[in-house]
């Protein structure tokens, strides 16, 4: 499996679009499905004032749900420090290890249909979606039966920066020759919706991530010390400063 990892304030802004793009479209369960995406309700995403009031108050709201769920939890792991807020893993716990399921799987779980357990109200978490350390570990824990060296992770920005290097180490991954890509084909562009978020909600999504993204980091560079990882797979350094402009 290969997992592309895009730098998580982008791919939020980019979910966003996305999702304002579909409910606009939409029809019937499939409206409602993209409705659930977004953290503030119908009546009130109607009455902002424009895109970026929309966002800024959907991405507060969600972080007051995050946090509502992922606080408590990682006060029950970490019980010698039960006053903490963070929203990170308390330092030296490993983000599942002492849950039946992870933290993460209990806050985010998104229902199949299988299941006898119901859907939690931030299954459709746009901030959830860009926490992207406990979802590589549980593609790669026990029960799921598959080995780090088949994941690969790379990140986003990489491929469009080195496409040939990057995508000869994909298909090198599988077992093919070099891909002959030595350029991304053009795709669809987020400038159809908001494109320039508020610098107050920026710092606030920065520093959300921030503690992410550096457990993020080291796990990856952990597993490619130990050499755990494909042998394709290029060492993992961390997303470059997020793209997303601010005003």
């Amino acid at each position: 499996m290969v997992a592309v990892l895009r730098e998580p304030i982008a791919r939020t802004l980019s979910h966003f679009n996305m999702a304002r793009s579909k409910v606009r479209n939409a029809t019937g369960k499939a409206a409602i499905e993209w409705n659930k995406h977004f953290c503030i309700d119908k009546g009130t995403r109607a009455k902002a004032a424009d895109e970026r009031t929309l966002f800024d108050e959907d991405m507060r709201c969600d972080l007051q749900r995050v946090r509502a769920c992922l606080v408590p939890l990682y006060q029950h792991l970490n019980r010698f420090d039960v006053k903490s807020t963070s929203l990170e893993p308390p330092e030296g716990i490993p983000y599942g290890t002492h849950f039946e399921e992870s933290p993460y799987e209990e806050c985010f779980h998104e229902e199949s249909g299988e299941g006898d357990r119901e859907e939690q109200p931030t299954s459709y978490s746009m901030l959830a979606r860009g926490l992207y350390g406990p979802q590589l570990r549980l593609w790669h824990e026990p029960l799921v039966a598959l080995r780090r060296d088949q994941l690969f992770v790379v990140d986003m920005q990489r491929t469009i920066d080195q496409p040939t290097d990057t995508f000869n180490r994909i298909t090198n991954f599988y077992g093919l020759g070099d891909s002959q890509i030595d350029e991304l084909p053009e795709g669809d562009s987020d400038h159809s919706g908001l494109n320039k978020v508020s610098c107050e909600t920026r710092k606030e999504l920065q520093d959300f991530f921030g503690g992410w993204n550096a457990r993020l980091v080291e796990d990856l560079q952990t597993a490619y010390m130990e050499q755990t990882t494909p042998p394709a797979e290029p060492l993992f350094s961390g997303f470059a400063e997020t793209h997303v402009d601010c005003e």
